[in-house]
C-alpha cells in the first residue's frame, strides 16, 4: 500500500532521527501531512500524534528549539515508515 496524505503511519524499529543521530525514533507515529515525491529523495511529512509527542525527550525538544526545528513534525523516507491506517 502506498503512503498518502492523511494516512496514519509508524516509524519502523531502528530508525534514527535524521537531524540528531543520537535519538532512536522507531515506534513514533502520526499523520502524513505532506508528500514530496521527488525521484531522488522522496520525503514524507509527518505530524506526530499526542502519544508520540509525550514520548519525545526534553533534550530532543530543546535541540529542535535551538536549531529552529519543529519537534511536532518530521520528514522521513517512505521506506522508514509503515502504514497503520489509510486515514481519509
Amino acid at each position: 500500500m502506498k503512503i498518502k496524505i492523511g494516512a496514519h503511519v509508524r516509524v519502523k524499529k531502528g530508525v534514527m532521527d535524521p537531524d540528531f543521530d543520537t535519538f532512536l525514533i522507531g515506534g513514533y507515529s502520526g499523520r502524513v501531512f505532506q508528500m514530496d515525491e521527488h525521484p531522488e529523495a522522496p520525503l514524507v511529512g509527518i505530524e506526530w500524534d499526542k502519544q508520540t509527542l509525550s514520548k519525545i525527550p526534553k533534550t530532543m525538544r530543546n535541540l529542535c528549539k535551538n536549531e529552529d526545528l519543529d519537534h511536532k513534525r518530521m520528514y522521513l523516507l517512505p521506506d522508514e515508515l509503515e502504514i497503520i491506517s489509510s486515514g481519509v
